[in-house]
């Protein structure tokens, strides 16, 4: 079969014509001018368009990116703008993913130099330079092609540019004279760096920290706590948040325009171990020109497919991560986790996270009271254990029919909202990692129950060894007889890890000491300081 036209075809020859060369997309160095080989390629459905390689005599082409949506970069900013004519870049920087994006929301100012590199930075522009194709739609007209202008082509060959400065030390008189670290919402939340935020499935974490994103983009304050106001974005990786908004807006008497400053993405897959993925997530958010004072991933678990929370690598990646994600903005990067089998623990995972986090939330529901509340429990530039009680209010949305046909005409519509927010008056200073939980309080039995008194002198402080110490822990916490095979490896496991952390947080609240050079362990006296 021939083809006789078509608008690819068409375009393509009357481009060549304007000192173009054909492209052919299997081979990219195989153009030609030559309106019979551009036909047959058409035939053999490998015509792409021109080539971005050659013009003329062998000079290369010098592609501008160009947009017409309403967002431009300025001094590596991005800006409104409210031009819909064609409008070079300038940046301090390539805009990201300018070589992949060549689309329909695209347009090229075309050039022709043999000076203009791949990925070049010159003057005011923005350059791509690549053996590639280019449909003739993304030409915007096909006159004669002019030399590009001499502002394009400063230090366009220059090899080395300047070595920046990296690491600026700071003198003690300017240390001091800094300002102090400042608050998102004053006594909870720090203005900048890592936030976790924890809590049992159903204890409303997810309630409150969209209650606190919504307080920070209207710059109302939250419990009577000041906010610094700012963009807000939420990352929603469990479920919609859709009625949730609307329970708040309809609860608080608000519009969708009095939340302009939160936004959503929500169900979208998030991988925060990879590196491209935050550099992808800064470079969308920018796009669309927002600058967020928070980012909250919910939850962490879910930002972490594939990976082992328990794992230091996998740990470390995702911190590091959220930690560009704050740095590119500026911002306090919150990710929402679960706690672990025994609450009182703290988050899940591996210990990095908590030793990482400027801030950590301790969310919890008593099922039996029905109080929730949240409390710091870890704070690096505030106090720990400052705490909230709150609770979540219903909020009838409407009959369900009318979203959805099928239901039953009195089914309604609903969602919660955060309520009666008060502060815990004496809180701060107290933390939930102190406590003596029923899980240490077995460690702790044991250790009592293992001491014998060392020779006659029976004044002396009674010790025990650590295997002793573990084999009456195993008699006070038996596993089940009918466990076998895996399932009894994986409970003398589990409780072997419950009686070291019970072990280590002994010592480090001072209830329980090391002797100094012997394998065993003692009870810590009022007055005592501790090792002998």
């Amino acid at each position: 079969m021939t083809i006789e036209t078509s608008p690819l075809l068409d375009n393509t020859l009357a481009l060549v014509a304007k000192g173009f060369h054909a492209g052919n997309n299997r081979d990219l160095r195989a153009t030609t001018q030559d309106p019979d080989v551009i036909r047959q390629w058409a035939e053999a459905g490998t015509l792409a368009g021109v080539s971005t390689a050659k013009y003329r005599d062998d000079e290369r082409l010098a592609v501008v990116a160009v947009r017409t949506a309403p967002l431009w970069l300025e001094g590596g900013q991005v800006v409104p703008s409210s031009e819909d004519e064609f409008r070079e870049f300038k940046a301090d920087g390539l805009f990201p993913r300018t070589l992949e994006v060549i689309d329909g929301e695209q347009r090229f100012l075309i050039y022709r130099s043999a000076k203009v590199i791949r990925q070049a930075r010159l003057g005011e522009g923005i350059f791509i330079w690549a053996r590639g194709l280019i449909e003739p739609q993304f030409i915007a007209s096909a006159q004669e092609i002019a030399e590009a202008p001499e502002w394009m082509l400063e230090d366009a060959q220059d090899p080395k540019p300047e070595r920046q400065v990296v690491y600026r030390p700071m003198s003690v008189a300017d240390l001091v004279a800094a300002p102090p670290p400042a608050w998102l919402v004053r006594d909870l939340l720090p203005a900048e760096g890592l936030c976790v935020l924890y809590g049992e499935p159903g204890s409303g974490k997810s309630f409150l920290v969209l209650d606190l994103l919504a307080s920070v983009a209207r710059g109302e304050p939250w419990a009577g706590q000041r906010v610094r106001q700012g963009p807000a974005v939420y990352v929603g990786l469990e479920a919609q948040i859709n009625a949730r908004v609307a329970a708040y807006l309809q609860h608080h008497g608000l519009r969708p325009a009095d939340l302009a400053g939160l936004h959503v993405i929500q169900r979208q897959a998030m991988s925060l171990t990879q590196p491209a993925t935050a550099k992808q997530f800064i470079a969308d958010l920018h796009m669309h020109g927002i600058e967020p004072r928070v980012v909250v991933i919910d939850t962490l678990a879910r930002a972490l497919p594939g990976k082992d929370e328990n794992s230091a690598t996998d740990m470390s990646a995702a911190i590091a991560c959220a930690g560009m994600i704050s740095q590119a903005f500026d911002c306090l990067c919150i990710l929402v986790h679960h706690s672990g089998k025994d609450a009182s623990r703290g988050a899940r995972g591996h210990s990095s996270l908590l030793g990482a986090a400027d801030a950590e939330l301790a969310v919890t529901y008593d099922k039996v009271t029905g109080a929730r509340e949240v409390r710091a429990t870890k704070m690096k530039d505030g106090a720990d254990g400052v705490a909230w009680q709150f609770r979540l209010a219903p909020v009838d949305l409407g009959p369900r029919q009318a979203f959805d046909p099928g239901a039953d005409p009195g089914e309604r519509h609903s969602s919660l909202v955060v309520d009666g927010v008060v502060r815990v008056e004496g809180a701060a200073g107290r933390s939930t990692r102190r406590e003596m939980t029923p899980a240490r309080q077995l460690v702790y039995q044991a250790l009592v129950q293992s001491m014998q008194p060392t020779g006659a002198d029976f004044d002396a402080p009674q010790e025990c060894s650590h295997d002793d110490w573990a084999r009456a822990y195993d008699e006070l916490n038996p596993l089940r007889e009918d466990l076998e095979g895996q399932e009894l490896t994986t409970a003398r496991k589990s409780r072997g890890t419950t009686f070291r952390r019970g072990v280590d947080w002994l010592l480090t609240q001072r209830i329980v000491a090391k002797v100094r050079g012997r394998p065993v362990y003692r009870l810590v006296s009022s007055g005592d300081n501790g090792d002998k």
